[in-house]
C-alpha cells in the first residue's frame, strides 16, 4: 500500500510476539489482495482483466477482495459518491503517482464514462463480482488501509490481546488504552509541514484517519493539487488543507476522511455514523499558521 506500518502492545512476550507477527502477517496478506502497485495483486489482476474485456461479465474474486469491494460500494451509495472505489480510470488520466497531468476533455470524458459505483455488484458469500459496464478499474486506496487495520485488530483480539496501538503510514488504530492510562494522545500534522503538530486528539478506541496532500501531490500547469479525485467533478482536489475523522472502525475512518477532503462546508453532511468526530486543518498563510474547525456527530 505504499507505506509502513507499525504496532504497540503490552503484555507477555511469549503472547504477545508471536500476535503481532500474525497481525502484520494478516496486513501483509491483505496487501497482496488490494495493491494495484505490484503486478501480481490481486485486485490488479483483475484490474487487467476487466481492462481487456470486451462485455460486462461475472469474476470470481477471493473472499478478501468481495468484502473489501462490497464494503467500498456500501460508503460510496452511503456518501453519495463523494467516495468511489472505480475511480482508477480517472487516476491514470490525471497521472496519479507519476508527477500529474492535464488530460484532454476528450480523454477525460472517455475516463469518466468507465467510472461509476453503481456499474458493479459485489456478493461476498459467493465471491462473486459482477460488472455492468465495461472498462472499470477500481482504486481502493481510500479505503484498504482501514480495511487491513480493522482485520489486523481482530487477529489481535482473538488472541486475547487489549490496548494496541497501530500506526498504518499515518492512520491509527487504538484496540484500547495502554496500561495505567485512560487512552491515547494522537498528534495531526499541519497540512503544509508534516514535521509540526498542529493538533492533538484522544483516543481509548478507534482509529484516526488524515486525508491531505503534505506528502502526495500532483502539479497541472502552476496548480497543485491533492491525489485524491473528486469522482462527482472528475478533477484532482485542490491541495488545500487536510481533514481528520475519528471513529470506531478503521474502514469507515479511512473512508471518511478520503469523502470529506473537498467537503468546504463545516457543517458535516448527513452520512457520517454516530460518535464520528472530524476535524478540518485549514492552512492560514497570512497568520503563519493553520486553523481548525470540528464536528462531532
Amino acid at each position: 500500500m505504499g507505506t509502513y506500518c507499525e504496532v504497540r502492545a503490552w503484555g507477555p512476550p511469549g503472547k504477545v510476539a508471536p500476535a503481532l507477527d500474525r497481525a502484520l502477517d494478516r496486513i501483509a496478506q491483505l496487501e497482496r489482495v488490494l495493491t494495484t502497485w505490484s503486478a501480481d495483486g490481486e485486485l490488479a489482476a483483475l484490474n487487467a482483466r476487466l481492462a481487456g474485456a470486451s462485455r460486462a461479465a461475472v469474476y470470481p474474486v477471493s473472499s478478501d477482495l468481495a468484502r473489501a469491494l462490497a464494503v467500498a460500494r456500501r460508503w460510496a451509495e452511503r456518501s453519495g459518491g463523494r467516495f468511489d472505489p472505480t475511480v482508477g480510470v480517472l487516476s491514470r488520466a490525471w497521472g496519479l503517482g507519476e508527477g500529474g497531468r492535464e488530460p484532454t476533455a476528450g480523454e477525460l470524458a472517455a475516463a469518466a464514462a468507465r467510472t461509476g459505483w453503481r456499474h458493479y455488484t459485489v456478493d461476498p458469500g459467493r465471491g462473486r463480482l459482477r460488472t455492468l459496464r465495461t472498462g472499470l478499474q477500481f482504486d481502493l486506496g481510500g479505503i484498504g488501509k482501514g480495511f487491513a487495520l480493522d482485520e489486523a485488530a481482530r487477529v489481535l483480539a482473538a488472541r486475547g490481546l487489549d490496548g494496541a496501538l497501530f500506526n498504518f503510514g499515518g492512520q491509527v488504530l487504538a484496540t484500547g488504552p495502554p496500561p495505567g492510562e485512560r487512552g491515547w494522545v494522537v498528534a495531526l500534522a499541519d497540512p503544509r509541514r508534516r514535521d509540526r503538530v498542529m493538533a492533538t486528539v484522544f483516543v481509548e478506541r478507534g482509529s484516526v484517519a488524515t486525508s491531505g496532500a503534505s506528502e502526495r501531490y500532483l502539479t497541472v500547469g502552476s496548480a497543485r493539487h491533492a491525489e485524491i479525485i473528486d469522482p462527482l467533478s472528475g478533477r484532482p482536489l485542490p491541495a488545500t488543507g487536510a481533514v481528520s475523522v475519528i471513529t470506531p472502525s478503521a474502514t469507515d475512518a479511512d473512508a471518511l476522511s478520503t469523502a470529506l477532503f473537498g467537503y468546504r462546508d463545516p457543517r458535516a453532511p448527513g452520512f457520517l455514523p454516530p460518535g464520528t468526530r472530524v476535524l478540518w486543518l485549514t492552512p492560514n498563510p497570512a497568520a503563519g499558521q493553520a486553523a481548525s474547525r470540528s464536528f462531532r456527530q
